[in-house]
Formats: structure tokens, sequence, C-alpha cells
């Protein structure tokens, strides 16, 4: 299972989602794809935690899938087919769920972004802002 930035940050923050997340470990090892290693370094400078420290936890707790040329073609199509029905769907989001599918994984999240998406398993409360 890929795990999404935001089940990322759960289980960094070792919340009740977080919680959640980490009774996925029981099932396989966590993968985290590349784009997720931005978003966490930018969500941890964002809330005074040392980002070398937290990716240092990424990087040893899971598996990191390439960004490839493929992925970031798949990326485009899946930002262009949502950015116009899911509002906030960003490019970031289509890179991370493309890793996801272009390497048969299902992506673990709370993100309402994926949600009713193809091949996600959804934590957490479904609206969370």
């Amino acid at each position: 299972m890929l795990w999404d930035t935001y089940a990322w940050v759960e289980f960094l923050n070792n919340s009740d989602v977080g919680v959640e997340v980490a009774k996925t470990l029981e099932v396989e090892p966590p993968q985290t794809a590349m784009a997720s290693i931005s978003e966490l370094s930018s969500w941890a400078l964002k809330n005074g935690k040392d980002p070398q420290a937290i990716l240092k936890v990424v990087k040893d707790g899971s598996q990191l899938m390439e960004f490839t040329n493929g992925i970031a073609g798949l990326a485009g199509q899946i930002h262009n087919e949502n950015k116009s029905h899911t509002k906030g769907f960003g490019m970031v989001d289509s890179m991370i769920y493309a890793t996801a599918l272009a390497n048969s994984l299902k992506i673990v999240t709370g993100d309402p972004h994926f949600e009713g998406k193809r091949d996600v398993v959804f934590i957490g409360p479904k609206n969370k802002p």
C-alpha cells in the first residue's frame, strides 16, 4: 500500500487516524511516492519540526517509489481529468495517485480529494477540514 502525505502526517502525529494508518502495517509495509517527500518536508517546516528527522522516519519505514516519465505523463492525465470536478485536486495529488496506479498499489489516505476514487483505502473522518 502506498501511504500518501495525509496518512504519513497522521501517523507521525500519532493521532487517532494515525493509529488507524498504523494498522495497515499488519497487511504490508508502506510505500511512499517521491512527491510525498516534498510535501512532508514542507509540512515539517510549517509545523516547526525537523524535516530531516521526519524524512528519515519515512525513508527508513517505507519503500520510496520512483517518479518515472511514465508516471509523470499519467499524473498529467489524472490532473487534467480531475481538476475541473474535484476542487483543490492539485498536481501533487495527481503525482501521488499516478504513482500508486502505475505500481498497482492501493493508496492509503484520508484526503477528501481521493474520496470515491478506485484503489483507495480511505481512513479517518470523511470530510476532515
